[in-house]
């Protein structure tokens, strides 16, 4: 781990301040070798900026994917902008999409079922998984100052392109020490877990549907987390997303209601819906309330309605000015809807779920999970 946050962090910023006076420098002083075409500029400045950044995106998650083999930490899933390499029993499909979550963006994606089984094997797994994190870290770095040094010695006159690049990696190193709703980078998540190795359920919430289903033991820590009162929250965003897993599983199960979760939930939107000015947080709340009622449904509860009106006072409240998000937030009433109306039967039998995960379609056990989920809801 880096010891002292601030000086490695004012160190990145001050290479970067340098390189654009550096860069300032030969193009108002030194401007007579700075002669270019502005279409052939923005073409291929451009072009290669795209290039760079998946290059640089793939060098850093190639970085997380060495530490995870060093620590035996199986990999589920290598995301590089479109391209997906998915573990499928004993061999891997890669797949390229064009739209979708993390299209600008990479990650790597563990299993865990099979490493955390109980109390001992979980702290050591948060251990290996803060290694992994910072391997990410630190290939980002060492191609951060490799570009620096390229810029400072190998002085050509295309002398943006190593800008660009160091640029890039700038851009991704300082992410790593952000938080943005329940995405946290790299830094801070590694430091989070060295203090606190019993959320590494929480934060590896989306293992309980790719590895539908998890052990019971990764299923009492998701609760334990969710029920705890010590939780600050600013971690609230984990909250709502274990909370919707759990929801999956519970209406999979279509065991006894449980009283506790149907309370917690009620009091937990209540105390947490008020429309933000983060975008994001709005629609996990409004993901989190649909998948609630999709619970009352399967149970028929008398909150249904009440919960049903809440959504839509909020949808209203959130995001009335922003018609995109309008229009994607109002298919989740319209998609409840289509299941609550008991006057058109046949609509029920082709329902189907709207909280599907494009990233994870080519999963197996997700798809497994889907299918059991929508046969549950529709056979209830």
């Amino acid at each position: 781990m880096i010891k002292n946050e601030r000086i490695f962090e004012s160190g990145i910023n001050a290479a970067i301040i340098l390189v654009i006076l550096k860069v300032v420098y030969k193009i108002i002083i030194d401007n007579k070798n700075f002669k270019i075409d502005k279409i052939q500029f923005i073409i291929v400045y451009a072009m290669f900026f795209i290039c760079a950044h998946y290059v640089f995106v793939f060098i850093h998650e190639f970085g997380h994917l060495l530490f995870m083999k060093k620590r035996n930490i199986e990999v589920a899933m290598f995301v590089i902008g479109p391209i997906l390499f998915v573990k499928s029993t004993n061999r891997i499909k890669i797949k390229v999409r064009f739209k979708g979550e993390l299209i600008w963006g990479g990650c790597v994606i563990p299993y865990v079922n099979s490493r955390i089984k109980n109390q001992e094997s979980l702290e050591q797994y948060a251990n290996d998984y803060v290694y992994m994190l910072m391997g990410g870290v630190y290939s980002s770095l060492v191609a951060y100052v490799i570009c620096i040094l390229f810029f400072c010695f190998i002085d050509g006159t295309n002398y943006l392109f190593s800008p660009i690049c160091i640029y890039i990696n700038w851009s991704i190193l300082i992410s790593l020490f952000k938080k943005t709703g329940n995405v946290m980078g790299d830094f801070k998540m590694a430091k989070f877990l060295t203090q606190n190795e019993d959320m590494i359920i929480a934060i590896l919430y989306n293992s309980l549907l790719i590895e539908f289903p998890v052990n019971q033991f990764i299923l009492e820590k998701c609760e334990e987390f969710v029920y705890s009162k010590k939780i600050n929250k600013e971690y609230n965003y984990l909250k709502i997303c274990n909370l919707i897993n759990l929801l999956v599983y519970k209406i999979i199960n279509l065991d006894e209601k449980e009283e506790k979760m149907e309370e917690y939930l009620i009091q937990f939107t209540k105390q947490n819906l008020e429309s933000k000015n983060d975008i994001y947080y709005n629609l996990l709340m409004c993901r989190l309330i649909y998948h609630f009622l999709l619970y009352e449904y399967c149970y028929e509860s008398n909150y249904l309605e009440s919960m049903y009106d809440l959504l839509h006072n909020f949808i209203l409240d959130s995001f009335s000015n922003n018609n995109t998000f309008f229009n994607y937030v109002k298919k989740y009433q319209v998609n409840l809807l289509k299941l609550i109306d008991s006057k058109n039967a046949n609509a029920n039998k082709q329902w189907n779920y709207f909280g599907f995960i494009s990233l994870f379609q080519y999963i197996n056990n997700y798809m497994y999970m889907i299918e059991l989920l929508e046969a549950n809801i529709i056979n209830r």
